[in-house]
C-alpha cells in the first residue's frame, strides 16, 4: 500500500486522497430486475440487498468508486440529471457502501457509463510531472484491417521516452486510469528528478540516460521521438 500511495502521490504532487470525485452517472436496479441475482453474485455480503439498489458511478483522476445507495435515491438523481439539474450526493445519509472498482461482470457491463474518460472527448492530458505525462487519446491498431479509433489512456516520459502500452488500456471503466497512473508514478519514483529547464536540454538528457542505462543515447534521438509531438499537440488542447 505504501508503494502504491508513493507512486500516485509523486505523480500528482499531493496525496491522492485529496483528489475530488466526479460523478459519471447513476444506475437504478430494482429487486425485480431481470438477472438480479447476477448483479449481486460477486458483491460483498453487506451490499447484497434483496430490496434492490442504486449505484453512483464516480471516479477521480486515478481511482474509481461504485457507491451503493437505494433505488429511490438513484431514481431521484437520474430524474434530476434528465432535467438538467445538478444535485450533490449526501454521502453520510445516502451511501450504504461501495467498491473501489466499477463492477463489469455479467449484466453490469450494460449498466456502467460508456464515457469514463477524464478529459473532454478523450483527448488531453490528465496529469504530468517531471517529464512524465499521463494522457488520453484515440488509438487505431495497425494490425486490424479497417480498425476504428479506440479511446485509450496511457503515459509517456519526455525525458527517456519510455511509454505505457496504451493499446492495452482501451477504456472500459475509469479503473484503467488507476493502472496507467500507477505505472507512470512508479517510473517517477525510480529516479526522475529533472527540473523543467533540464528537460529542454537534449545533451543533458542524453547524458543522463546514457549514465543511467549504460547504453549510449545520441542527443539527436530526442528530436525523433514519435510520441512527444503527440503529447505536445494534446497539451495545446488544454
Amino acid at each position: 500500500m505504501k508503494q502504491l500511495d508513493e507512486a500516485f502521490d509523486r505523480l500528482l504532487g499531493h496525496p491522492r486522497t485529496e483528489e475530488q470525485l466526479r460523478i459519471y452517472g447513476w444506475s437504478s436496479i430494482p429487486a425485480g430486475t431481470d438477472n438480479y441475482a447476477s448483479y449481486t453474485e460477486f458483491l460483498p455480503e453487506e451490499l447484497r440487498s434483496t430490496d434492490g439498489f442504486g449505484v453512483c458511478w464516480a471516479a477521480s483522476r486515478f481511482s474509481a468508486a461504485a457507491l451503493f445507495t437505494s433505488p429511490a435515491v438513484a431514481d431521484d438523481h437520474i430524474a434530476a440529471m434528465r432535467r438538467g439539474e445538478s444535485r450533490n450526493l449526501n454521502v453520510d445519509t445516502d451511501v450504504e457502501g461501495g467498491l473501489d472498482v466499477w463492477p463489469t461482470w455479467g449484466p453490469w457491463e450494460r449498466a456502467i457509463p460508456d464515457k469514463p474518460s477524464w478529459t473532454k472527448d478523450n483527448e488531453g492530458i490528465i496529469a504530468e510531472r517531471d517529464g512524465v505525462v499521463v494522457y488520453e487519446t484515440h488509438y487505431t491498431s495497425p494490425f486490424v484491417e479497417d480498425a476504428s479509433p479506440r479511446p485509450i489512456v496511457t503515459w509517456h516520459c519526455q525525458i527517456c521516452h519510455a511509454s505505457g502500452k496504451g493499446e492495452e488500456y482501451v477504456y472500459q471503466t475509469a479503473g484503467e486510469r488507476h493502472t496507467i497512473g500507477y505505472e507512470a508514478g512508479r517510473h517517477l519514483v525510480k529516479g526522475h528528478k529533472f527540473t523543467a529547464s533540464a528537460v529542454t536540454i537534449p545533451e543533458a538528457v542524453a547524458e543522463f540516460v546514457t549514465r543511467k542505462t549504460g547504453r549510449y543515447m545520441d542527443p539527436a534521438v530526442l528530436m525523433q521521438c514519435k510520441v512527444c509531438p503527440n503529447v505536445e499537440a494534446l497539451r495545446a488542447l488544454q
